[in-house]
């Protein structure tokens, strides 16, 4: 547990590598096969307490409410005294990974170093766009709204593409994801459509949009803007993501089972589609069809393991409405 492993950290003088983690998340599946077991992470980090927990379940609610984890994966490095050191978001290759964290054991790279030559050096605008986007991930807004607000400002034609970010990282990370604010985070993404509309900004920023009205109860634009957002969809990646915003958020299942499967006719292969598609389908009721679903993603991807944990999980519900 998140106790005991601080107690060791504690007793050892060291410090704990948390890997926050969503059973859904690719990335993180990524990160367990293709990241954590090669020898210069373990390298990285040896000494060092490690923990894995699910962000969904148990404590890891409390965790991510506590370090204010936004997006998965996210691995914090905690000092015993229980203050983040720091954090790498996202997925990393195993190279990158184990040189980040080395870098943080040793204060390189940290959002307090990062700090110091902010400081140092309070003209360059790259550092405080940097500075200001750590900020809003990690959950220190004042700061964060100071930085990202005088980017906007002093790169206002977006001659740097800084202004561009600034606002996709008010919108997605503090306002949408942080805040829950969802008006001020519609207002950053009305922005980057209309200033800066060929932007990879503007293309997530449309899907982003759409996460802000589901959740504000705005149903008929959500729907709406989703489908704009597919009519674009470049691959399977696409319908996938919809169908699990639609899936978490218990919004529009039948239209989301519809969407998964048409994002199937593009790319049969695509297991994660097939276990989106299993979970709209065990949410409507249809248990069998969950199963058969989970089968093809496990034909797809046999070793995966989180899918048969999956099979057993809709295979339970079967046997119990049956």
């Amino acid at each position: 547990s998140f106790d005991e492993a601080m107690a060791l950290a504690q007793e050892q003088n060291t410090q704990v590598l948390i890997d926050m983690y969503a059973t859904w998340c690719g990335p993180c599946h990524r990160l367990d096969a293709e990241v954590f077991p090669q020898p210069d992470v373990t390298t990285s980090a040896s000494g060092l307490i490690t923990l894995k927990i699910n962000a969904e379940e148990g404590e890891g609610p409390a965790l991510v409410e506590r370090y204010h984890v936004v997006g998965y994966p996210t691995v914090l490095l905690i000092g015993s005294d229980g203050q983040e050191v720091d954090r790498i978001f996202g997925y990393l290759d195993a190279p990158a990974f184990a040189e980040t964290l080395t870098g943080f054991r040793q204060g390189q790279g940290t959002i307090d170093e990062l700090r110091a030559a902010q400081q140092a050096n309070p003209e360059d605008l790259q550092l405080a766009a940097e500075l200001g986007r750590r900020a809003a991930i990690r959950g220190e807004y004042a700061e964060a709204q100071a930085l990202l607000d005088r980017v906007i400002e002093e790169d206002a034609d977006n001659a740097l593409g800084l202004r561009v970010e600034a606002h996709h990282t008010l919108g997605k990370y503090m306002y949408l994801r942080g805040q829950r604010d969802y008006a001020r985070a519609l207002e950053q993404f009305a922005i980057i459509e209309a200033d800066f509309p060929d932007t990879p900004e503007a293309r997530d920023s449309a899907y982003q949009v759409a996460v802000a009205l589901v959740r504000d109860g705005q149903s008929d634009r959500a729907l709406q803007t989703l489908e704009g957002w597919l009519a674009n969809a470049e691959g399977a990646d696409e319908y996938n993501s919809v169908a699990w915003l639609c899936y978490q958020e218990e919004f529009a299942v039948d239209q989301a089972i519809a969407w998964a499967r048409q994002g199937l006719e593009v790319d049969p292969g695509a297991d994660s589609l097939w276990d989106t598609l299993a979970e709209l389908l065990s949410l409507s009721g249809d248990h069998q069809a969950a199963v058969e679903a989970t089968r093809t993603a496990i034909e797809l991807a046999p070793s995966e393991e989180y899918y048969q944990q999956q099979l057993t999980r809709f295979q339970a519900r079967l046997d119990a409405a049956n």
